[in-house]
């Protein structure tokens, strides 16, 4: 089921895509799937970072909250929902990122078992013509199916660029803490780890990560350049 809802369709809409250029580069391909993917679930995207912003600019608030009710856990949790309903702030919305998450493991699936010719036949429906072969030189220059350390590097500074604007907004006016401590350290560490992953891994993902993080990237500035 998993793979006939999320895979199998991922994948045709890709060789559709790359059925249509007029110059047949799978690359490209995979850049135009990202986009056409990240505006479609722009909207889940958008509600979770408008309501992480909104609990940012909430945090003395709560804080001073936590604080004056300390020992009463109830009359705390009381104070916090009235707060919410104040200022109309959903704090489960955060939640709509985890739509996503099918749909980034389903790319890599589609991503990792690469495109042989029996593949092809077996996966594409009927009204998906069968490219033959799939030219997987990115701009007849990388070879997707194999690793790129420089495709890496730019997705770990692409990673470390959102990661930074975003945790620059979303920390803003908070004071020290535990829970900020953490976000400070996803900053440097988030980057490394997709740094890593990318470079052991074809460079086709390490494409796909690449174009989401500045996609990504615009999404951050277009909701936090508004006061």
């Amino acid at each position: 089921m998993w793979h006939a809802i999320f895979i199998q369709p991922i994948f045709n809409l890709l060789i559709l895509i790359y059925n249509i250029l007029p110059y047949k580069d799978i690359g490209l391909a995979v850049i135009i799937l990202t986009i056409l993917i990240k505006v479609i679930l722009f909207p889940f995207q958008y509600q979770g970072m408008k309501t992480q912003k909104k609990m940012a600019l909430l945090t003395p608030e709560l804080k001073k909250i936590k604080e004056k009710h300390k020992n009463d856990l109830t009359k705390q949790a009381e104070e916090m929902r009235n707060l919410y309903k104040k200022h109309r702030v959903n704090p489960f919305a955060t939640l709509a990122f985890l739509i996503q998450i099918p749909v980034i493991f389903a790319l890599y699936r589609v991503f990792w078992g690469g495109f042989l010719p029996e593949k092809l036949s077996q996966e594409l429906y009927h009204f998906v013509a069968n490219p033959g072969q799939v030219n997987l030189l990115f701009l007849g220059i990388i070879n997707l199916s194999q690793k790129n350390f420089f495709l890496a590097f730019l997705t770990g500074l692409t990673q470390y660029l959102q990661s930074k604007f975003f945790s620059k907004q979303t920390l803003a006016g908070q004071s020290g803490g535990f829970s900020k401590k953490i976000q400070e350290q996803m900053i440097f560490l988030g980057p490394v780890f997709s740094f890593v992953v990318a470079a052991s891994l074809p460079s086709i993902i390490a494409l796909y990560w690449l174009v989401s993080n500045l996609f990504s990237f615009v999404e951050s500035f277009y909701l936090f350049r508004k006061k």
